[in-house]
């Protein structure tokens, strides 16, 4: 069987301090906040988000 070939990422990890972890992202390691709901995600390159 031959398998597509992955195109896209999506990592999740778990926060106690949603805000304070986004902003963590966000200004130390410069990521791009993309959405803030439940969850920040963060583009991480064009085809992974964090």
């Amino acid at each position: 069987m031959i398998r597509p070939p992955i195109n896209q990422q999506i990592t999740f990890l778990y926060t106690h301090d949603l805000k304070t972890t986004a902003d963590f992202y966000e200004n130390v390691l410069g990521l791009d906040l993309a959405s803030i709901r439940e969850c920040a995600a963060f583009i991480e390159y064009p085809t992974q988000v964090l």
